[in-house]
């Protein structure tokens, strides 16, 4: 399974087996199991239908994707208790990632900037210079709003058809033209 479901632990515990170690379990645990997660998967679809839940998915042209979900969870019903499934490290949408040592995170600060060593020990990273406030503030803009007017204007004078274009698709056109060179040249 891919994630821990919210039953599972009160499941083992009503059938007095150990949730951190489905590996560990008799046969007839694991049939049990599998026989709880079937139904569980019908009794889910069951609610699901009587809301009317599959229709409007399918209504809102989702059909490919209501089949991917059905499949999904089916597989999943269908599956094998994995070894560490109750445990706190299993794979789920909210795991956290493993924090990292101070090692670690050392080396990857000396590999991603130029350090400069002195003759005491001491080390010193060299961070790349910051651009000017003009330049972080050019960059914030809008790329379609830094080419310039008059070069779009004399573009669009070229062709009469494109004198009745709005601002910004003259510029996208005219910064794709200049881009593409003679690519797209008949724009």
């Amino acid at each position: 399974m891919s994630y821990c479901p919210g039953w599972f632990r009160p499941w083992c515990e009503a059938q007095s087996l150990n949730a951190d170690r489905p590996d560990r379990w008799l046969d007839t645990a694991r049939a049990a199991f599998m026989a709880e997660k079937l139904r569980r998967f019908r009794l889910h679809w069951a609610w699901m239908a009587k809301l009317g839940q599959p229709a409007i998915i399918r209504e809102q042209s989702g059909r490919e994707e209501l089949i991917r979900q059905v499949r999904r969870e089916l597989m999943d019903a269908l599956s094998e208790p994995s070894a560490g499934m109750g445990r706190h490290s299993h794979v789920g949408p909210h795991r956290k990632e493993p924090r990292t040592t101070w090692a670690e995170r050392e080396a990857e600060i000396l590999a991603a900037y130029e350090v400069r060593t002195y003759p005491d020990g001491s080390r010193e990273i060299i961070l790349p210079p910051r651009p000017s406030l003009a330049e972080r503030q050019q960059a914030k803009l809008d790329p379609w709003r830094q080419v310039p007017i008059e070069d779009v204007l004399a573009w669009v004078s070229e062709k009469p058809d494109r004198i009745g274009m709005n601002e910004t698709t003259a510029r996208c056109l005219y910064w794709l033209s200049k881009e593409f060179g003679g690519v797209h040249a008949a724009v």
